[in-house]
């Protein structure tokens, strides 16, 4: 907000997103409203941003950024470059982390090609009552059937994987 405060309506106002099929069977794929990079219910920001499947749900719906938005998504990522920090989780340690509050990423890694030494990650989501901490609805992408955030298990589907991970096309601009 400090170096670029002409892009904040963008940033509140966001973009859509791909569910990556984890969504209920009723529940379109790609989020048919936008969902806010920031978000503010009384006091408490919120920040939700991965845009790789930003860009994914834009190419499935046919919509190009605009140079505008592009700004804004290249601003936001190089802001969060600058602002990083590094951890590293050694065997048995875990980190929690408030989706709504904090932003994350994995790096690469070369994993073991023996069995009994691959890397183990599992992924647990903890949903606290809604009212813990208020939140605007749009930045809850994936809901269950009862309308809490989170994923229900569907036998045979299997989780999405991290594609979105690797690096994806650089968003179409259009025309001015």
């Amino acid at each position: 907000m400090a170096r670029r405060p002409d892009l904040m309506p963008l940033y509140y106002r966001g973009f859509r997103y791909h569910r990556r099929g984890e969504q209920p069977a009723d529940h379109p794929e790609i989020t048919p409203y936008n969902v806010p990079v920031f978000s503010n219910v009384d006091g408490n920001v919120s920040v939700f941003y991965v845009r790789e499947i930003s860009a994914v749900a834009m190419r499935d719906l046919g919509i190009d950024y605009t140079a505008e938005e592009v700004d804004a998504l290249d601003t936001f990522r190089a802001t969060a470059y600058r602002l990083q920090f590094e951890t590293r989780l050694e065997p048995g340690e875990a980190s929690f982390l408030n989706n709504l509050t904090t932003l994350h990423a994995r790096s690469e890694f070369d994993d073991w090609d023996e069995a009994d030494k691959k890397r183990l990650m599992l992924r647990l989501w903890l949903d606290a009552h809604r009212d813990a901490r208020p939140s605007v609805r749009e930045i809850h992408i994936y809901e269950n059937k009862d309308g809490a955030s989170g994923i229900d298990p569907v036998p045979g589907r299997l989780p999405a994987v991290a594609q979105y991970h690797v690096p994806a096309p650089r968003p179409r601009v259009a025309a001015e």
